[in-house]
Parts: C-alpha cells; structure tokens; sequence
C-alpha cells in the first residue's frame, strides 16, 4: 500500500528515495511522508511498533509534527529533542521532567506553569515537587540537596 513515484523496494517494506521514509503503509504528501498507521509527518523517520521515531530530534509518539530540527507534540504541546509521550503528558530523557507545559533548557527542564528548573522534578497541581530534595513550590531553584 505505498504511493509514491519514486521509491525503492527494502525487504517487504518501501524506502521513498523523496524523503527517504521506510514503512509499510504510508503515503507520499507534497515533500515528506504520512504514515498511515500512526499518521506522522516527517522527511526523516522510521516507524517503531505502532508510533513513529523521528531520526533528527528522536521524538517518539503517535501524533506530532516536526519543528525546526525539534518536535512539536499535539497532544501535550511539548517541544524538546529529547523526549517520549507518556499518557497525556511528555516525559523529557534528558532531565526526566514529566508535565505538560514545559520546555527543555539547557540540560534542564523549565515548568512553564510554576517556572521550576531542575533535572529531578515533577508537576503536582499548579505548583512542583523536586524528588530530590522533596521541596514544593511555585517559584525556586534546586541548589545542591537542599
């Protein structure tokens, strides 16, 4: 089931020569490729399992697009290159950061809700829990283990 006028044939699967895209069901759209199992779309991925994993910011999930060498997830709006979906929410594999508004900075993770930095940490209503230092709070910064 793939469409596409120029395409190689790679063990039962398609490589689109255009953009480069190898899965069994997709189909060629303007200058990249729509999965259509888990209705990515990107110039570079493969598929993995029922989701996609994108080879320029390694996203993982079943509905996203790519933004400028990163990705955009639309389910939870999280944009990072490092990071997978979990349930309705992101977690980040740099700094293991798991909310729903939040972007990676440096290393790190920025909670846009509560504005809370740190490499351990998670979102617990409107404000966030360090699993480091077990500190709660809207506004502050981790600093060593206090």
């Amino acid at each position: 089931m793939f469409v596409c006028r120029l395409h190689d044939c790679v063990s039962s699967a398609c490589l689109c020569v255009v953009c480069m895209f190898v899965c069994r069901l997709h189909v060629c759209v303007s200058s990249a490729c729509l999965c259509v199992v888990c209705m990515f779309v990107c110039r570079l991925h493969v598929c993995v399992s029922s989701a996609c994993l994108c080879v320029v910011c390694m996203f993982v999930c079943r509905l996203h697009v790519c933004v400028s060498s990163a990705c955009l997830c639309v389910v939870c709006m999280f944009v990072c290159r490092l990071h997978v979906c979990v349930s309705s929410a992101c977690l980040c594999v740099v700094c293991m950061f798991v909310c729903r508004l939040h972007v990676c900075v440096s290393s790190a993770c920025l909670c846009v809700v509560c504005m809370f930095v740190c490499r351990l940490h998670v979102c617990v209503s409107s404000a966030c829990l360090c699993v480091v230092c077990m500190f709660v709070c809207r506004l502050h910064d981790c600093v060593s283990s206090a």
